[in-house]
């Protein structure tokens, strides 16, 4: 693995710059009036919405770290696993606190507790890329995991503009 910049390759700082790049991703449909937008971006408040802002901005930092930070031979299979991992992982940090919570009180706490969830899915799946990077994936696992990738490319563009009737999908209830 060749690291062309060092800077780039500190946990820390790659972390931090994907929360800004998600909260950049999270608010960019209010700040602009193009409809290319909500093919990366998120149209509603709803969970799926939510996910799509991890998988939009995973993505885009991934890109740029291949082509101007470093390129390793498992480089695109193991960002497709820290992918397909995401969902569940946002999922299972932001709603599990809220399980024992209940309704946040007011929306300060709930945009903090987005917001520090959004900081720990990255602190727990970042880690993970090195350690994917070096498995010796068949080409029957790679297969795979390439299919369900571009199945989870294709729902975050296709619910975008055709939303399922399951609540996951649907604008969550106020609750505060």
């Amino acid at each position: 693995m060749k690291i062309k910049n060092k800077i780039f390759s500190n946990l820390g700082f790659k972390i931090g710059i994907l929360l800004l790049l998600s909260m950049l991703i999270h608010f960019l449909p209010d700040w602009m009036n193009f409809s290319w937008v909500s093919l990366f971006a998120p149209v509603s408040e709803s969970v799926f919405q939510h996910e799509r802002i991890f998988f939009s901005a995973y993505i885009i930092y991934s890109l740029f770290e291949y082509n101007f930070v470093y390129r390793v031979k498992n480089y695109w299979i193991s960002r497709f696993l820290i992918l397909l991992l995401i969902p569940w992982t946002m999922i299972v940090v932001y709603l599990l606190p809220q399980s024992f919570t209940g309704k946040m009180p007011n929306e300060f706490w709930e945009v903090f507790l987005a917001i520090a969830s959004t900081l720990v899915v990255w602190i727990l799946v970042i880690p993970l890329e090195n350690d994917l990077e070096k498995i010796k994936y068949s080409q029957k696992a790679k297969f795979i995991i390439s299919i369900i990738f571009i199945l989870l490319a294709l729902s975050n563009v296709i619910f975008t503009f055709n939303l399922p009737v399951y609540d996951i999908f649907a604008k969550p209830l106020v609750g505060y």
